[in-house]
């Protein structure tokens, strides 16, 4: 049975939860901006698109990849970035919180998730003639990665080796970038529990795994761009800014 919502209502209380982190963050750059811009996924439609295709292939996805078809060794040949990937955190993820495992840094199951939220991306961008592919997620997951908010440069890059990786590895947190972060994940999640619900009858974990995964990708790449071990204010205002950037760009300028 799905769920209704009085969107209204639901809206003023996430205004009141962003209100109550910019009491407690007044001098954090940017900080503001980037709150204002999540509210606004509510009514976005790529971003309820996106949360839908992303809730489809979760259900699908089994019968898509059939377990016994996937070749690693192959996929390793085709697409280096997921052997160079392995230099992270190979442990099976199985905690639904990233706070209460007992490193900071990503996990290769994370890298997953990432790559699994570029293609929802790319299925929202190309409509009704996908044109996507492995590659394009792959390459899109490598642009992204390296280049943040400035993804739709038109440069030309390699693909991330194993030290880039074994760099994000090595990133732990700011103890207040922390708690922040902590206080902004859950209105993603309100957000997407709200679309989901309204959707689907059930309340899928797998969806909010992701979008929490693929945040916390984004504030280690940052610190990593930026030559730094430590993960900062300013990665998270850079990781809102790349996510909200990405529901709303142009397929032109990820391909």
């Amino acid at each position: 049975m799905k769920v209704e919502y009085d969107m209204e209502k639901e809206k003023r209380n996430l205004k009141k939860k962003t209100e109550k982190i910019l009491k407690k963050y007044p001098n954090v750059d940017g900080l503001e901006s980037v709150l204002e811009k999540i509210l606004t996924l509510v009514d976005s439609k790529p971003f309820n698109t996106l949360t839908k295709n992303l809730v489809n292939y979760i259900l699908k996805f089994n019968e898509i990849h059939p377990q016994e078809e996937i070749d690693i060794e192959l996929s390793w040949e085709e697409f280096p970035i997921l052997k160079n990937a392995l230099a992270l955190n190979t442990t099976k993820d199985t905690s639904r919180s990233i706070f209460s495992r007992r490193s900071d840094t990503i996990t290769y199951t994370q890298f997953g998730n990432f790559t699994d939220f570029n293609f929802g991306i790319l299925t929202v961008k190309e409509g009704n003639n996908p044109l996507y592919s492995s590659d394009r997620i792959y390459n899109l997951s490598n642009k992204v990665m390296v280049l943040l908010d400035e993804f739709d440069k038109d440069v030309s890059l390699d693909t991330v080796g194993v030290d880039f990786f074994r760099s994000l590895d090595a990133v732990v947190w700011n103890k207040d970038a922390k708690k922040l972060f902590k206080k902004i994940v859950p209105i993603f999640l309100d957000i997407a529990d709200l679309i989901i619900a309204t959707l689907f009858s059930d309340i899928l974990s797998d969806i909010f795994t992701n979008y929490r995964t693929t945040l916390t990708v984004l504030v280690t790449c940052s610190a990593v761009k930026n030559n730094r071990n430590i993960i900062e204010y300013e990665d998270i205002i850079c990781a809102l800014k790349t996510f909200y950037k990405l529901t709303n760009a142009d397929i032109n300028d990820l391909i």
